[in-house]
């Protein structure tokens, strides 16, 4: 029978064969890697076998992130492969794992993903900033306004002063899950740095939001110098955690 996994970075249901059973396989929602067992042991049966080099695991119309539904009400939508699409595989190595911040620099920025939208930045002596679809307002003063469960990718961007001013000189992501992960901005600035659960992969839709944000509120001159950057933020797609200007 067939093993229900739920990929912690995007929050895409899948179904895996169960000869696929303790291997590493990526997410066909945003490329993550996902360790195929099922979500709940107990409830599960499944197969020792070994294992096979292919497996039904695309995906058509996934949910972009937890569903709202209960547990036993959950639709998990898959798709079957065609049979002359190969597979292929590169071994699937874990993402790196960098450490992730220790605190908030001043001179960096940081922002906070959905899987639909950028939903907070952080100003330095304002904090951080909520999105309520209508503008930005102090997650501090608003904390009814902030979602209670979810998966989010953290953002870091590096920025140093160069001869031509100050620009963008890499960006590290990570992920951040959990019930009540994203109240923590409603603290502490720094308090969601203890949220952060690992590395993490930016979809095409997230690094077209983080570069309106650019456009927006930096200068064109902001961009200057960092074609790794920029060549990351407009790609089709991505396997990369970390981009750095070299």
């Amino acid at each position: 029978m067939a093993i229900r996994v739920r990929c912690k970075n995007c929050g895409s249901k899948i179904v895996a064969k169960d000869e696929l059973l303790g291997q590493t396989r990526r997410c066909p929602k945003c490329q993550s890697p996902v360790l195929i067992k099922p979500e709940d042991d107990a409830n599960v049966e499944y197969k020792n076998t070994s294992a096979k080099s292919a497996y039904d695991v695309t995906n058509q119309s996934l949910s972009p992130g937890p569903s709202s539904l209960a547990p036993d009400q959950e639709e998990i939508i898959t798709a079957e492969l065609a049979d002359d699409l190969p597979i292929v595989y590169d071994n699937l190595e874990r993402l790196p794992t960098h450490e992730p911040p220790a605190k908030l620099i001043p001179d960096y920025r940081y922002f906070i993903f959905s899987h639909e939208q950028l939903i907070a930045h952080w100003e330095v002596g304002k904090g951080w900033q909520f999105n309520t679809g209508n503008g930005y307002v102090n997650a501090r003063q608003n904390r009814e306004l902030l979602p209670n469960s979810g998966t989010f990718k953290f953002v870091e961007m590096i920025i140093e002063q160069q001869e031509t001013g100050r620009q963008m000189s890499g960006l590290r992501t990570f992920s951040i899950s959990g019930r009540w992960a994203i109240q923590a901005i409603a603290c502490e600035p720094e308090d969601i740095l203890a949220k952060i659960d690992g590395k993490a992969v930016l979809t095409k839709q997230q690094r077209q939001q983080l570069l309106v944000f650019i456009r927006q509120h930096y200068m064109p001159e902001f961009l200057q110098n960092t074609n790794a950057v920029y060549e990351y933020l407009i790609c089709e797609f991505t396997r990369e955690s970390d981009v750095f200007v070299s």
